[in-house]
């Protein structure tokens, strides 16, 4: 069984190949909104490096956010287009379900310069916070996915790095009885903040 796990939807933009229950390579680096360049040579590369191709590929995994809007769009439209074109299972996961395997503690995930989105547990109803009512919460500890400058304005809690690998957390998640989708769409708590364009179009 070959797995290939997609996350665009963090900071770090991840992929990772599993086989048979075990992680054969994974791959990290920071998103710099250009995964519409990098993502698919580095899942082919990935796959190349391996002996595969996309056609091995028996299901995959994707990080569906809420997380980065363009970053987000790409790393799912890959993961349906991949599927569709190899018949591949394709499942998803949220970027909470990720993160409560990857820490105990509460989470916190960018939404903003403003604002975080809070899951304290894996089975809480998920908040959308500005940092000024985070820091009113009584939480002392928290992990997930926010900027250095929120976590220096998070002055009643500490904020604790998780060192677990991407691949690592993955292969928790990753479940052969797990429901397949026909395919996924991003999931966005808020909507996108989309600045509108000031030039002047002319068709001639």
């Amino acid at each position: 069984m070959i797995t290939l796990a997609i996350d665009t939807a963090s900071s770090h933009t991840s992929i990772a190949l599993f086989e048979d229950g075990n992680i054969s390579q994974e791959l990290t680096w920071k998103s710099e909104n250009n995964e519409a360049e990098k993502l698919m040579p580095a899942i082919e590369q990935m796959l190349n490096q391996n002996n595969l191709s996309y056609e091995n590929i028996d299901q995959i995994y994707c990080v569906k956010g809420p997380g980065s809007f363009t970053g987000l769009r790409i790393g799912v439209t890959v993961a349906n287009t991949i599927s569709y074109l190899t018949n591949a299972k394709l499942c998803s996961i949220s970027t909470f379900e990720y993160l409560h395997n990857k820490t105990d503690l509460p989470v916190i995930v960018y939404a903003g310069s403003g604002g975080v989105y809070l899951s304290e547990s894996i089975n809480s109803e998920t908040e959308l916070l500005n940092l000024e009512d985070m820091n009113q919460k009584g939480i002392t500890e928290v992990s997930g996915d926010i900027t250095d400058i929120q976590k220096e304005q998070l002055t009643n809690m500490k904020f604790k790095e998780t060192n677990e690998s991407f691949g690592a957390t993955m292969l928790k998640l990753i479940n052969e009885d797990r429901k397949a989708e026909k395919i996924i769409h991003p999931l966005y708590i808020k909507s996108p903040s989309i600045t509108k364009s000031k030039k002047t179009i002319c068709f001639t």
